[in-house]
């Protein structure tokens, strides 16, 4: 399969850290880099769609909680935006 293809390859050469730095870290305000960093949150998604391997790499980068959490179907507080904001900016700081 092409994709299963893809998908380790993404693994094996470093490409999907790169990516997910990106997707995560590059700033909004610059428009030259917007394309860029659109382009890297779709790479992360397709190259971590039913790929085991890809989710047990997030597992080990993100916290467990976060992952529960996404995984979960309740619906956010609608002050949750804010609080991730702060969570973000402190992280990054």
């Amino acid at each position: 399969d092409i994709a299963a293809h893809m998908q380790d390859l993404a693994l094996s050469e470093g490409a999907l850290p790169v990516h997910l730095l990106r997707a995560l870290f590059t700033a909004s305000n610059d428009t030259r880099l917007v394309p860029l960093k659109y382009l890297s949150q779709q790479l992360l998604g397709l190259w971590s769609t039913g790929h085991p391997t890809t989710y047990g790499l997030l597992k080990r980068i993100f916290p467990l909680g976060l992952i529960a959490y996404l995984d979960s179907s309740e619906e956010p507080d609608k002050d949750f935006g804010k609080i991730l904001n702060c969570i973000v900016y402190v992280i990054i700081r």
